[in-house]
């Protein structure tokens, strides 16, 4: 993939993604969403990126008026560690906003890898 498509993928997370961090045990774990009514959009953004999956819900509100929209709301997800590693890689040098929480990420990744592999088998 080009290095534009990664400028443009980069672009749309800074805008409509979000890096959240869930806790299990002591272990902290991060996800990556990009949330959209455009599902073309992201299917083009998953397609591109070669990882994830996308999730539909029916309605979603809108927090400032708590009215229901008609439009259903599409999610591109990545939730495997060594995904969202390899997509924030590539995005990192083109972020603006969301970059020391994706360096955050990467590194979390990073030693969830080398705990793997350093307790694999037992």
């Amino acid at each position: 993939m080009n290095k534009t498509n990664w400028k443009y993928i980069a672009g749309f997370f800074d805008a409509d993604g979000s890096i959240t961090f869930h806790k299990k045990k002591s272990n902290i774990y991060p996800e990556i969403i990009i949330g959209n009514t455009n599902k073309k959009v992201l299917e083009s953004i998953k397609n591109l990126a070669g990882l994830g999956y996308i999730i539909k819900t029916n309605q979603h509100k809108r927090k400032s008026s708590g009215i229901k929209s008609q439009k259903v709301l599409w999610f591109y997800t990545i939730g495997r560690q060594k995904d969202i590693r390899k997509f924030l890689k590539r995005i990192l040098p083109f972020l603006i906003i969301k970059k020391e929480k994706a360096k955050k990420a990467i590194s979390i990744t990073t030693s969830y890898k080398s705990y793997n592999s350093k307790h694999a088998g037992k």
